[in-house]
């Protein structure tokens, strides 16, 4: 009996296959991390949240502390002051009503001067000798000093002591919106200017409830709990955790050891309150996880089987196109990526079965056009054999007007074919053009003169080609229409930081007013100009082009164009 044999993975279809590869390469992996990502969090949990705590109670701890200090200097600034010395030497039994009221005021006003710079929250001020037969009391509220008019009871402060910080039991006779469970007192000794003996105190009372607002801050767990501690660890204010806020034997708790009074800041949270948070958000995100995975999987491997099916199609079109096949279609109403695929090779097939075509045609009307070429190159050496013939014939006539007329005029028509270059040298340009002036002096029987003065220098510089014939033209055709005296038409060049100048002049009958200020106008005269000055910024930029100058008699115009020397690549022969 033959054992059957196991199949190969090459034998599994391409979907299955697919399925496979997720599985061994996503599934596996991303559940084994997972899962110790999870134990490693948890681990770490406590660390980080105590790190972050510590920051945070160090932050509170530092506003306790400043607002104990601001007592502390409040205090102290109040036993430097002449007039709490002189309000414990007064008998204040023996005053009238209204020397007590400005013994009062003159009291009220050093604590409203003192509160700007140190008091910020709500505090209570007690002064008193140490008979207790002069004292009185303040308090500070919403920016404002307020004398009480009973006297809270204050205990007595330790022998020997000048200046320190105790937390005690709040007795008082306050209204009952005022009564407080917890004061931070700060005691100072007065004492005499002369002899330094103890006169009395100075006390400045903190509401607990001040400080209670200062450790509500960053309360970023239910379980959260502060206190303060005095030396002996007692709970002097404290900042229960929320009501229904867990409870556990486990506590996260930190401290902060605060500047004065031997007072410890203590934070508690619970650690199951932390755990807790993040397992519940473990547990889903492991459940959306898992869920995809299986979604995942099954419309994977539907969808696989769909695309292996139509890839086969594709790899079985694209055989027979390697074999030269190329009418095979391939095309699909299917409006994905595969379908996309299927319509651009079909579309590729046809663009090849046209350019096979193109090709064919374009290698016949290449060679009919190579033909037309050969028969085209015979039409300027005709032209320029004839004119030449004309020269010699007029020479020999004794017609040297014809003859150089004619001259000029080969020169013109050679200059125009024999380059296809667009920029030529200044020097080329300028001598076409004085066979351009020579034909039309013959033709208005020399009513005009013309001059060229451009620097040796310059005469290699760059320009377009025809580029001054338009503006010559211009003033020997509408310049001069009309006029009984003789003109002239000069042409200057310079050159000033990277620009060339090229200016055309005459003393013909000038420009309009609105051509002068609009030279793109579309004027009789200014076409000629509109379009020099059109095909200057085509080759330059918007930077170049014609300007129309202001001058007393005639015309001026004056092209910029970038000033660079002519490098010719080619020769061109006619």
């Amino acid at each position: 009996m033959r054992t059957p044999r196991l199949p190969r993975l090459r034998d599994v279809p391409l979907s299955v296959q697919f399925l496979l590869l997720f599985v061994v390469s996503v599934v596996i992996p991303l559940s084994f991390g997972t899962v110790l990502s999870f134990q490693e969090l948890n681990e770490q949990m406590s660390d980080r949240v105590q790190s972050i705590r510590q920051a945070t109670l160090n932050q509170i701890g530092r506003n306790t502390d400043q607002l104990i200090e601001q007592t502390v200097n409040l205090t102290n600034y109040l036993v430097l002051s002449s007039s709490i010395t002189d309000f414990l030497d007064a008998d204040l039994d023996g005053m009238t009503d209204y020397e007590l009221f400005r013994t009062y005021s003159q009291l009220t006003d050093v604590f409203t001067r003192v509160g700007a710079s140190f008091v910020t929250e709500r505090v209570f001020i007690i002064i008193s000798n140490f008979d207790g037969n002069t004292h009185a009391s303040w308090q500070h509220w919403n920016q404002d000093f307020r004398r009480l008019q009973a006297l809270p009871w204050f205990p007595e402060p330790p022998d020997g002591t000048t200046a320190n910080i105790n937390v005690v039991g709040f007795v008082d006779n306050f209204v009952e919106a005022e009564r407080l469970d917890t004061l931070f007192l700060v005691y100072r000794i007065i004492l005499d200017p002369v002899d330094r003996s103890p006169k009395g105190i100075v006390l400045v009372a903190l509401p607990g409830n001040e400080v209670l607002r200062v450790l509500s801050v960053e309360r970023s767990f239910d379980s959260t709990s502060r206190a303060i501690l005095s030396a002996d660890g007692e709970r002097l204010v404290a900042l229960e955790p929320r009501i229904g806020a867990p409870e556990s034997d486990r506590q996260l708790t930190i401290t902060y050891r605060l500047n004065r009074g031997g007072l410890t800041l203590v934070e508690s949270i619970d650690e199951g309150e932390i755990l807790s948070e993040v397992r519940s958000t473990q547990l889903r995100l492991l459940l959306v996880i898992l869920g995809v995975l299986i979604a995942f999987s099954g419309v994977g491997l539907v969808v696989s089987s769909a695309i292996t099916r139509r890839i086969r199609e594709l790899a079985e079109a694209a055989e027979r196109i390697q074999r030269d096949t190329l009418d095979v279609p391939v095309a699909t109403d299917a409006q994905d990526e595969l379908g996309n695929l299927s319509r651009s090779i079909d579309a590729m097939m046809q663009r090849i079965r046209d350019l096979v075509a193109t090709v064919y045609e374009e290698q016949a009307d290449l060679r009919r056009l190579e033909l037309e070429l050969l028969q085209n190159q015979m039409h300027p050496h005709f032209l320029f054999n004839a004119l030449h013939s004309i020269q010699t014939m007029a020479t020999l006539s004794r017609a040297p007007n014809v003859a150089d007329m004619t001259g000029a005029l080969t020169n013109v028509l050679y200059y125009a074919v024999r380059s296809s270059d667009e920029a030529i040298p200044l020097s080329e340009e300028l001598s076409i053009l004085e066979s351009y002036v020579l034909i039309q002096k013959m033709r208005w029987a020399d009513a005009f003169e013309f001059e060229a003065y451009v620097a040796e220098t310059l005469l290699e510089a760059s320009v377009p080609k025809f580029i001054l014939q338009p503006l010559v033209e211009n003033s020997i055709r509408h310049g001069f229409r009309g006029r009984t005296a003789a003109g002239k038409v000069t042409v200057h060049a310079m050159v000033e930081e990277g620009t060339l100048f090229l200016s055309v002049r005459d003393n013909g009958a000038g420009f309009s007013t609105d051509v002068a200020l609009h030279p793109q106008a579309t004027g009789e005269r200014s076409v000629g100009l509109a379009n020099v000055s059109r095909r200057i910024q085509l080759m330059y930029g918007s930077a170049y082009g014609v300007s129309v100058m202001p001058v007393r008699d005639g015309a001026k115009v004056v092209l910029r164009l970038p000033f660079t020397r002519h490098h010719k690549l080619s020769t061109s022969t006619g």
